[in-house]
């Protein structure tokens, strides 16, 4: 079965580098794969269902050994990070996709610059092509899976966009052309929005009119990327725009339960290996390494989809951090703002959330297995759950066999069904763990509704690290239902 989730190696290098004393992308080498506890080593329980992608940095050389101006977009490896793969360019990749291969991985992808290496720097999206179709030959023969295409000369260009994706289906047709829109790690905040966009997305006609031939011939799209402090709030307003797309699977990166929920493809970025750095903050997601494995426990139930009608509320909320000096000039010691509806519903009918305090973002979706997830979500990413404390009601216009459920902050949830229905057994699952117990007992079931105690039942919950919780309610009708 063709599958997108990917496990990449960017955030790992933003941490280990200032271990390292060298920059982000000097420290993806050899040694940083391979050694004891290196990148390949990462995932472990489910790194055969997930691809390995190696970010920005791969394919250039340690910047005191660089004499290009643009040394970008080479897709070669070189011997001062790699010496022990020799050969021809494309034996070279076969030989390191190998190694990479050997750890378990369900495949290997590259991050891809959008312009030529060198003299071609400066070619045309025109002459490019030849360019790209030995860079695509080169892939094929190393079996190298997915082309995470990010920014360069030709990021935001549509006609090279359309080139190269048009390219690989007809060199290498197997290969996963992800796209994107570059941009800044909030929504807005670009000079020249349109005011009655600005903190929105998308935030004027260009972007969108951007978006929406590019989604028309990509396979995958990326939302981008964000900052930790508002990663929910601005990932979920980019996706209550792309969603709609009816082409492209959408890949909303290191959110994994949002991801999961709303049937997206996930760019994991967090690894445990990283909480073992005194550099790595405390509010990381990589002190949240656990919804990973539950968010990819739930995809052997729920892929990822394009299509289907998404439901947004009329409520918006708008979220607001104070930075400090950041790497986006966007952000650095600025008050940052972002919109974002505070509820989200695909394929299936919006929630209902009576707030007990403060209201967190709530989503849900009924995928195309007839599986059902929804969650909650903080508005900033280092506040405490306790403020979120919310009762949550959905309707769904079908039996479904699963219920998934992601959060820390519902206290109970009323499932409404259409008709009415009798039933046999209820497991509680816990994703993290893989524990189960019966719950029937101690659900309310009436007017065609599921009254559930949901922290209660959870409250025994152990966290070995930051994650929240994740449970799937396994449900067994009886047949005359």
């Amino acid at each position: 079965m063709k599958t997108y989730d990917y496990y990449c190696t960017w955030q790992a290098q933003n941490i280990f580098c200032q271990e390292k004393g060298v920059s982000n992308r000097d420290y993806l080498d050899e040694e940083a794969l391979f050694k004891k506890n290196g990148l390949a080593e990462a995932f472990l329980e489910c790194r055969k269902d997930l691809y390995f992608i190696l970010d920005d940095g791969w394919d250039v050389y340690y910047s005191q050994n660089e004499r290009e101006p643009y040394p970008f977009a080479s897709h070669e490896i070189k011997k001062d990070r790699f010496p022990h793969f020799k050969g021809k360019p494309e034996e070279r990749l076969k030989k390191l996709v190998d190694k990479i291969m050997s750890y378990g991985w369900k495949g290997v992808g590259i991050w891809v610059c959008a312009q030529g290496y060198q003299k071609a720097y400066t070619y045309s999206v025109k002459r490019l092509k030849a360019y790209f179709k030995k860079r695509l030959e080169w892939s094929k023969y190393a079996r190298i899976v997915y082309w995470k295409v990010d920014w360069g000369v030709y990021g935001n260009d549509f006609s090279f966009r359309k080139m190269l994706t048009n390219l690989a289906k007809e060199i290498y047709p197997e290969l996963i052309i992800e796209n994107t829109l570059c941009m800044s790690p909030v929504n807005g905040m670009n000079a020249g929005e349109e005011e009655n966009r600005k903190y929105q997305f998308p935030w004027n006609q260009q972007t969108k009119n951007y978006m929406d031939k590019v989604c028309q011939l990509s396979e995958v799209f990326r939302s981008y990327d964000v900052t930790e402090e508002l990663s929910s709030t601005t990932t979920l307003a980019r996706l209550c725009y792309l969603l709609k797309q009816k082409h492209s699977i959408i890949n909303c990166e290191d959110e994994v339960y949002m991801g999961a929920i709303l049937g997206c493809s996930l760019g994991i970025e967090r690894n445990i290996q990283c909480t073992l750095s005194k550099i790595t903050p405390q509010s990381s997601f990589h002190y949240r390494y656990n919804e990973a494995i539950a968010a990819m426990r739930y995809r052997t139930l729920s892929q990822p989809f394009v299509g289907t009608k998404l439901h947004l509320s009329k409520e918006i909320f708008t979220d607001e951090v104070l930075f400090g000096p950041y790497w986006s000039e966007n952000v650095s010691n600025q008050l940052v703002k972002q919109k974002c509806p505070a509820r989200v519903a695909r394929n299936t009918s919006l929630p209902k959330v009576h707030p007990i305090q403060k209201v967190p973002y709530v989503v849900c979706c009924k995928d195309l297995n007839h599986h059902y997830a929804l969650g909650t979500f903080k508005r900033l990413n280092h506040e405490k759950d306790e403020i979120y404390a919310v009762d949550v009601h959905v309707q769904i216009d079908e039996f479904v066999s699963h219920i998934a459920i992601f959060s820390n902050h519902i206290r109970h949830l009323k499932v409404q069904f259409e008709n009415d229905f009798k039933i046999q057994r209820i497991n509680l699952i816990d994703l993290i763990h893989l524990t189960q117990k019966d719950i029937t007992s101690q659900i309310q079931m009436k007017n065609h509704c599921l009254w559930i105690p949901y922290a209660m039942l959870t409250k025994e919950f152990i966290g070995e690290d930051d994650s929240t919780k994740a449970y799937l309610l396994e449900i067994t009708y009886e047949k005359n239902s």
